[in-house]
């Protein structure tokens, strides 16, 4: 979507139909989601809500709106916004207008890598077990993409692997940092870990680049951004906790509550 196709002055003041026709007279809405979203029937089916999480009882509905004329790297753009609060669509809006009456804005990303991770405690031999696997490398990628040939033909899959050792210092003690906010951890949480507030954020950074550190949220995804950070940091003993606190009650202790 390049150049001026996609400027429509004046969007605001169209009605719905205008707007939906306004946008499809210039390509982007084909004819089946036009006809979709004039009909106000393109909601999500009860059904397939049912099969994405758990415990359905309904489907909510929000307003969709558009944020006008914004300019990325040099290519025209309309932003798609579900929102339920006025006036974030305008200040979008006006926000676009001053940064397309300076060019616009640049931006880069890199690409859409994912990491699984995979602990191995208490290993009688760490440098030979890496060795086996650094010599494994080709064959452990290959086994992983065997079991997803759909992924690695849409141009996915495993790429490679990083092993990383967590040593715990010689005291053996263990920072463990929840980093879920309060009403999850009120639902669930590990005698004895700390909450990620600002008091926290400054114990660590004072502590020994060696202490060994665990973060750990519900599932282990969100937790891995703060293990990364105090990597960056030059923290040398950082480790996330694969699974979550989920993990935690279904393999180590069940006492803790599963949500």
């Amino acid at each position: 979507m390049t150049g001026n196709r996609l400027w429509i002055p004046q969007f605001y003041k169209l009605s719905v139909e205008e707007r939906l026709r306004a946008v499809q007279d210039r390509g982007a809405l084909n004819e089946s989601d036009y006809r979709a979203l004039a009909s106000g029937k393109h909601t999500l089916e009860l059904e397939a809500a049912d099969k994405m999480i758990e415990n359905v009882v309904g489907v909510m509905g929000l307003p969709l709106g558009l944020g006008m004329n914004m300019v990325v790297n040099d290519k025209a753009y309309i932003i798609p916004m579900v929102v339920e609060e006025p006036s974030i669509v305008a200040a979008l809006g006006s926000a676009a207008k001053l940064m397309r009456d300076s060019g616009g804005l640049s931006a880069e990303a890199t690409a859409p890598v994912l990491i699984g991770q995979i602990q191995i405690m208490n290993l009688p031999d760490v440098e030979l077990a890496k060795r086996a696997l650094t010599r494994r490398r080709t064959e452990l990628i290959n086994l992983a993409n065997s079991f997803h040939p759909n992924m690695v033909a849409r141009g996915g899959g495993a790429r490679d692997i990083e092993l990383f050792v967590h040593r715990l210092p010689t005291s053996g003690k263990l920072t463990l940092v929840d980093i879920r906010a309060e009403p999850e951890r009120a639902r669930a949480s590990i005698e004895g870990s700390l909450v990620l507030d600002r008091p926290t954020m400054e114990k660590l950074e004072a502590m020994p680049k060696d202490s060994a550190i665990a973060f750990l949220c519900h599932h282990g995804n969100s937790s891995m951004g703060a293990a990364e950070y105090f990597r960056k940091q030059g923290f040398t003993n950082i480790s996330n906790v694969a699974g979550g606190i989920h993990a935690w009650s279904m393999e180590i202790d069940s006492s803790v509550p599963t949500y």
